[in-house]
């Protein structure tokens, strides 16, 4: 059975308890803050491009990312 988004957000709250997440309007990474920004979803289907953004932005994060404007600077 696949994780719903609001399921993959508690257990990525759980286990990365460093790094903050807030709702926002884009989805990012911010280095200095320590913030993952995220929409919520507004379907079902949508959750699943939202988890594979969140995933990314985690990865950012996790990478400990830091000087870069765009994921093609990487």
């Amino acid at each position: 059975m696949a994780t719903s988004f609001k399921e993959l957000l508690s257990i990525i709250q759980a286990v990365n308890p460093d790094i903050k997440l807030i709702i926002s309007d884009h989805f990012s990474w911010d280095p200095k803050s320590k913030v993952v920004s995220y929409s919520l979803p507004e379907s079902k289907e949508a959750g699943h491009r939202h988890s594979s953004k969140l995933l990314h932005e985690l990865a950012h994060a996790k990478l400990m990312h830091s000087d870069y404007r765009s994921d093609i600077e990487l």
